[in-house]
């Protein structure tokens, strides 16, 4: 279930060649654009995952062990070619990987459920902000 939930929670590799703007990329990148129904059932996955890594955490060290979540790995690749392409300034990219996943998945999810699409809508619009301002910090230029 985990592994064919993954494109839910990251959608990487990007297509070669893709010349979005930065900023677009990563909205693809952690599904951001997904319509209510679909982002309703990745919330509820995600949840489950955090509750099953929760109550076993040998089942966390066995899934990274076998490459079967590797979202932030999948994120470690795609920054130096990001870096490289000079749409961002990539030092450490993982770093810069875990404060984007810290930045996107520190705020899907969240203590209490989100039941109004005004409040879910709101609550995505905040992350497009944050990705902004980091977009800024880091001086991407797309």
């Amino acid at each position: 279930m985990i592994r064919d939930c993954q494109r839910l929670i990251v959608d990487l590799p990007r297509p070669v060649g893709e010349n979005l703007p930065v900023f677009e990329t990563l909205v693809r990148i952690f599904r951001l654009d997904l319509d209510e129904e679909t982002d309703l059932a990745r919330e509820a996955e995600l949840n489950l995952i955090v509750r099953e890594l929760t109550l076993l955490p040998e089942l966390s060290d066995y899934l990274y062990e076998n490459e079967v979540i590797r979202s932030r790995e999948a994120l470690i690749e795609w920054l130096p070619i990001e870096s490289r392409r000079g749409r961002m300034l990539i030092e450490e990219p993982v770093v810069h990987a875990g404060m984007l996943m810290d930045i996107v998945f520190g705020a899907l999810l969240p203590r209490r459920r989100l039941t109004q699409p005004a409040d879910r809508a709101l609550r995505i619009e905040r992350i497009k902000k944050r990705l902004l301002i980091y977009l800024r910090g880091i001086g991407s230029v797309g």
